[in-house]
């Protein structure tokens, strides 16, 4: 999709993560993988760009992604990270030129929509003269999970200090916007923040990591996945009599037909065994 190409998108990284003691909620991992990895990986497909907005360990977030912080220092809620995204924009003309979108998620929420940016950029074509579309799930306004027209941000940046400044949230700021609440109540799961280090442990018990190698299977259902494999390509296996010592080795056909392999002399009777059944079929 173009206008996927033409979009920043924005993981809002700054919080002071009081609520998990003092860590970076980012960079928290969830089966050794960081919050902040998981969010970018479906935010990636969405954009043409990405950037973190964070104010502390910015050297582990650039792992990662271009990272800025606010412009202010301190920790002014995630609207100063709108602010400074805006703010970046406007100082790089040549790349702001390149972007009429500015799409923003929450670090916290691991599992933002894949179809985010498709459904709020289709409300936005629907109604042109709002700057703002934003998600609804349902239970809540989510405020946080945004797209913004970049066609007037000079107007837009303004608007935005001028409500970080009257300590606005940016659901206030949405409203004095007009901004357009988009329905995502098919999608409540994907809105789940994740606030304490409980609701970490939680969200890891209820999604268990898919396995890193092949669960063990029977040896019927091993030879099942020879015997088809054998019908593009011919395989010799060799089967080993544990107790006798013996070997024999086992040619599967075209036709998944087995066939022991016992020398010389085992080759040469499963060739008369199979002049015989030709001239058998021949009779018939």
């Amino acid at each position: 999709m173009e206008a996927a190409s033409r979009t920043v998108g924005i993981v809002l990284a700054g919080g002071e993560g009081r609520r998990v003691g003092g860590q970076d909620k980012g960079l928290l991992t969830l089966h050794s993988t960081p919050v902040v990895e998981r969010v970018l990986s479906v935010l990636r497909p969405q954009c043409g760009e990405t950037l973190i907005i964070a104010n502390r360990h910015q050297d582990d977030y650039a792992r990662f992604a271009r990272v800025i912080g606010d412009e202010a220092p301190g920790h002014a809620g995630p609207l100063a990270g709108i602010v400074a995204a805006l703010a970046l924009l406007e100082r790089e003309p040549q790349r702001s030129e390149e972007f009429g979108w500015l799409l923003t998620v929450p670090v916290d929420c691991p599992d933002p929509p894949q179809d985010l940016f498709a459904r709020l950029h289709a409300s936005l074509l629907a109604s042109p003269e709002a700057p703002c579309a934003y998600a609804r799930d349902a239970h809540k306004l989510q405020p946080l999970f945004a797209l913004y027209s970049l066609k007037a941000r000079g107007e837009l940046l303004a608007s935005a200090r001028a409500a970080l400044g009257m300590h606005a949230s940016p659901l206030r700021w949405h409203m004095e916007l007009d901004a357009i609440a988009v329905d995502f109540h098919d999608r409540a799961e994907c809105f789940r923040n994740l606030n304490t280090l409980e609701d970490f442990q939680e969200y890891e018990r209820a999604h268990p990591p898919e396995p890193l190698h092949p669960t063990r299977i029977g040896l019927e259902q091993a030879l099942d996945i020879i015997r088809t494999r054998a019908l593009e390509h011919r395989l010799e296996i060799e089967r080993v009599d544990l107790a006798g010592g013996r070997r024999a080795r086992v040619r599967i056909d075209r036709a998944g037909v087995r066939r022991r392999d016992l020398g010389a002399a085992g080759r040469k009777r499963s060739v008369r065994a199979d002049h015989h059944r030709r001239a058998v079929a021949a009779r018939r």
